[in-house]
């Protein structure tokens, strides 16, 4: 993770150790398979995660870490003290700050454009009150 490796090596060296531990995970019956495997798999969600969120991650990649990280829970064991969990909870938030970002630009975006025409009342007023007849029929056209 630390090396000079591109960020598409290091997801696909994850995505070899999450294949390759999937496949030990899914033969014969749960309680079979080794504890070891399960950390492996845990291991491999892990590296995932953190090479999915190196480089200034998009949010749609953030969100793919938050579902390898509970693929990890659910199929993996518990490894470093829970830090998948610990994970989920720091990407969970980067989500909703990302969320309330884009909500506050749609508002600063909102109040810099002219006020379009919804209100119905708002039309049939200007439809009643025009002496332009273009007018009257591109307010038709938008109105339906």
């Amino acid at each position: 993770l630390y090396g000079e490796t591109t960020r598409a090596s290091r997801i696909l060296n994850a995505q070899i150790i999450l294949d390759y531990s999937w496949e030990r995970l899914n033969t014969g019956t749960w309680r079979h398979v080794d504890k070891e495997w399960r950390r492996v798999y845990s291991y491999g969600c892990l590296f995932k995660a953190a090479a999915l969120c190196r480089e200034n991650p998009s949010e749609e990649e953030i969100r793919q870490a938050i579902r390898t990280c509970d693929m990890g829970l659910l199929m993996g064991a518990a490894i470093m003290g829970n830090i998948l969990q610990v994970i989920v909870c720091i990407l969970q938030s980067e989500i909703r700050k990302l969320a309330e970002e884009e909500d506050n630009h749609e508002n600063i975006e909102a109040k810099n454009k002219p006020k379009a025409i919804t209100n119905r009342v708002s039309v049939c007023f200007l439809l009643e009150n025009t002496t332009n007849w273009s007018l009257k029929w591109l307010i038709c056209c938008l109105r339906f």
